[in-house]
């Protein structure tokens, strides 16, 4: 009996993530709230292309070192002062910025990102008298749109997209704002 919480399904404040791993198991939707968070070099990547793809102008924000690594001594200490989050090499963001122009050169996907109402919209919504909130990475007049930075194998992503329920988010990222002045007809995955 390690840890063990009750908590009232009221009181529940969840995201996609939390429910794709209470779909596992309530052991592994535990887990997943209880866990000290740590981004894997593919999840930084993401969160590197999709600023570099939709708010650019956050790059601001972010210290980006010329080191050979991120075991470098200056990088080490760069995440001491800043935040893991906020500390990048150079050849990473180098690669995020060559997955944000492929997104933008793509002639459905840029025209998606250029025709947005807002990007990285922060949603709060209830289902089933559940809170959750997530957020919805691009939302058009009457479309929604989310970046997945993936194998780019039309089977890998079919797979991928299955695999991680993200046909499922959008529908609840729908959802969640049909009630405004948007209302989504159309999902897409960018990939």
């Amino acid at each position: 009996y390690h840890n063990i919480q009750i908590m009232n399904i009221k009181d529940f404040k969840g995201s996609f993530s939390s429910l794709k791993a209470f779909i596992k198991s309530p052991a592994h939707f535990a887990y997943y709230k209880l866990r000290e968070f740590k981004a894997t070099p593919a999840m930084r990547r993401g969160k590197l292309a999709h600023t570099l793809a939709l708010e650019p102008n956050e790059m601001h924000e972010m210290h980006v070192l010329e080191v050979a690594t991120r075991a470098n001594k200056e990088y080490k200490s760069a995440v001491l002062e800043f935040g893991e989050e906020k500390v990048f090499t150079a050849k990473e963001v180098q690669e995020a910025q060559g997955l944000a122009d492929a997104i933008h050169a793509h002639p459905l996907a840029g025209k998606l990102i250029r025709e947005a109402v807002e990007v990285e919209k922060h949603l709060h919504w209830e289902e089933d008298g559940v809170s959750f909130h997530g957020y919805a990475d691009i939302i058009g007049r009457d479309y929604i749109a989310d970046i997945k930075i993936t194998d780019s194998d039309p089977r890998k992503v079919q797979r991928t997209v299955l695999d991680n329920l993200y046909h499922m988010q959008l529908v609840m990222y729908a959802n969640a704002i049909w009630e405004t002045e948007q209302k989504p007809k159309d999902l897409y995955i960018i990939a």
